[in-house]
């Protein structure tokens, strides 16, 4: 996958995954303010900042489930959590001085945590200088023993926080490449490698918008391998194989680059692209020198192939409108080709 991709596959997984983590976040907080309300001893100023926690909590997990939320925006929302909870801790220990081992251990198992959840490094950065700010607070409460001590647990949650990081990254990333080798195993032609029919449909709705955005006409090229039954009876499939695998490089190397090719079945192709098409006569001679220039054995095979176009100059076609017209203009060329000679 190009890393735009994989960038794109991680956000995704974060979409799905940010709504169980503020849900989580929000419960195991709410427990703990339960546990604190249930100390006496607790000053009333540490249930104020930890209803002040799950109040942000609760914002954000409605943020987060609102399909209009970019996906850009949930590593920092998932930051934001993590960051808010543990200003909150540390504000706590901050105005009402506890145990600051406990205290501070809570802030530095949500660095452990946020890093890997945000799935992205400059969060995950962000996020260690919030806890080396915290450290800075709690240091206070230490001797210099303790210091050096809790700061070397510091740097090795840190690290750990990175180094999960990448190893979500590299589940996420194999992931990623397996759904879209699969995705492209649905989407082609086994033989031959360009799309099928499902690949061509799935594809041809972005086409579409473009050829709307850009004020441009759409064609269709419907292409059928004349000769191929003969071939295929007179020298096995296995040399009609080659010859349909010729007619598919042939057609690739023919059209533009932006271009759909499509192996519509049997010895059938279609052509889907943006812009006006080629002259039919022009585009069958086009293919039938590339055929040849594939190293397909024209002695057993002579290259032909007949060909019919449609196009419509609106962006409100279907693709299997054009289809439909491109497939009669086929056989009505074949007709006319038949009966002249």
């Amino acid at each position: 996958m190009a890393p735009l991709e994989v960038r794109s596959f991680r956000r995704l997984v974060l979409r799905r995954d940010a709504p169980s983590v503020l849900q989580w976040g929000f419960i195991i907080y709410s427990a703990a303010t339960l546990f604190d309300t249930l100390d006496q001893s607790n000053a009333r100023i540490n249930l104020v900042l930890d209803a002040a926690v799950l109040i942000v909590l609760a914002v954000e997990y409605v943020f987060v489930r609102r399909p209009s939320t970019p996906d850009a925006a949930m590593p920092w929302l998932i930051l934001l959590a993590g960051a808010t909870m543990a200003v909150g801790l540390t504000a706590q220990f901050h105005v009402h001085p506890m145990n600051p081992g406990p205290s501070y251990g809570n802030v530095l198992l949500l660095m452990v945590a946020i890093g890997p959840l945000t799935l992205e490094y400059l969060p995950t950065v962000v996020m260690t200088a919030i806890v080396l700010g915290s450290y800075a607070v709690f240091r206070t409460a230490w001797e210099s023993g303790e210091q050096q001590g809790w700061f070397t647990v510091t740097l090795t949650g840190v690290a750990l926080s990175f180094v999960l990081l990448r190893v979500r990254h590299i589940g996420i990333d194999a992931l990623g490449l397996a759904t879209e080798q699969v995705r492209e195993s649905a989407l082609r032609d086994p033989l031959t490698g360009v799309l099928n029919r499902r690949g061509l449909i799935e594809l041809a709705e972005p086409l579409r918008g473009l050829a709307h955005r850009q004020g441009m006409p759409a064609f269709t090229l419907m292409l059928d391998v004349d000769g191929l039954k003969a071939a295929n009876d007179e020298h096995g499939h296995e040399f009609g194989d080659a010859v349909i695998s010729a007619v598919a490089r042939a057609l690739t190397v023919s059209v533009r680059e932006a271009d759909l090719v499509c192996r519509w079945g049997g010895d059938e192709f279609v052509i889907l692209g943006v812009g006006a098409p080629w002259p039919v006569d022009e585009f069958e001679h086009r293919v039938e020198r590339a055929i040849v220039a594939t190293g397909i054995d024209t002695e057993r095979w002579t290259p032909r192939v007949t060909a019919g176009s449609a196009m419509h100059e609106r962006g409100d076609w279907d693709v299997q409108g054009l289809l439909r017209e491109a497939d009669a203009a086929m056989y009505a060329r074949r007709l006319r080709l038949r009966g002249g000679g």
